[in-house]
């Protein structure tokens, strides 16, 4: 059980929570792998980044085998060329490690995933379903939390379009934050990372949480707002207390240096 997400903007962000439940058990890990390399040549830039949802070691596995993609003296692949591979590798996996267990009826393993590839020229962002890999144009949800993420997605997203990368970072971790609130199996902690011309950036934990604070605020002005578009009385002026609040959002990720990130140059 888990709720991953992953949204496209001038680059890519890829969120997935922490929790992990095994029967009885509820732990706190990790779900996004990423490995990135840069090169004294433009080019030759290139970022990569999986997360996913279902059985934890073959989530692990696959991590592990795309960071190979980009392993020293191996030619780095492009987002069009990765694309390519990520279909393969699906179908290969699928067939050794899913297909022979397809009659192990509730006990019948499976992953599916949400990655991420970044080079000089382009970022792109995929998801995948049994073996079926799929480029997503604007955002990708997996895991036991994925219908109310594509809820929220479906609200929010038109009126944000197009996103840059900090706009991006905040709608998914506010989505994140709401499914986590909502879904059970999903929870822990909340992971971010971004990629852009060919580079990646976590966002810091304590950066995470503290904005994540901040949406108890949203959610408290969204019900004072509605009161009073139906008709209640004008308890707040709106816009003042929204320019406090994302004074505040903008005050918490501003240490980031989320534009410097996206506008980084293309070298060493």
């Amino acid at each position: 059980m888990t709720i991953a997400l992953g949204i496209l903007s001038d680059g890519v962000v890829l969120v997935a929570d922490s929790e992990i439940g095994v029967d009885y058990l509820k732990t706190n890990a990790g779900k996004i792998g990423w490995v990135g390399r840069t090169s004294a040549r433009p080019a030759e830039n290139s970022a990569i980044a999986v997360t996913g949802s279902g059985n934890v070691a073959y989530l692990q596995h696959i991590q592990r085998d795309f960071q190979k993609y980009i392993a020293p003296g191996e030619k780095a692949p492009s987002t069009a060329e990765f694309g390519v591979i990520a279909q393969q590798y699906v179908d290969q996996f699928y067939g050794k490690h899913i297909l022979p267990f397809a009659a192990y009826g509730n006990e019948r393993p499976n992953v599916d995933l949400v990655l991420a590839c970044s080079d000089s020229d382009d970022s792109a962002l995929w998801s995948t379903s049994l073996n079926v890999v799929t480029r997503q144009e604007a955002y990708a949800a997996v895991g036991v939390g994925e219908m109310y993420a594509r809820i929220l997605f479906n609200q929010l997203f038109i009126g944000l379009w197009p996103l840059r990368m900090k706009t991006a970072i905040l709608l998914a971790a506010y989505v994140i934050s709401q499914v986590k609130d909502c879904i059970p199996g999903c929870g822990k902690e909340t992971d971010i990372v971004c990629l852009a011309n060919g580079h990646l950036k976590a966002i810091r934990p304590e950066t995470i949480q503290s904005i994540e604070s901040l949406f108890v605020e949203c959610a408290k002005m969204e019900a004072d707002l509605i009161g009073q578009i139906f008709g209640g009385s004008a308890r707040f002026a709106s816009s003042r207390k929204i320019k406090k609040l994302r004074d505040a959002i903008d005050k918490k990720l501003a240490a980031e240096k989320i534009d410097e990130f996206v506008n980084r140059p293309n070298m060493i």
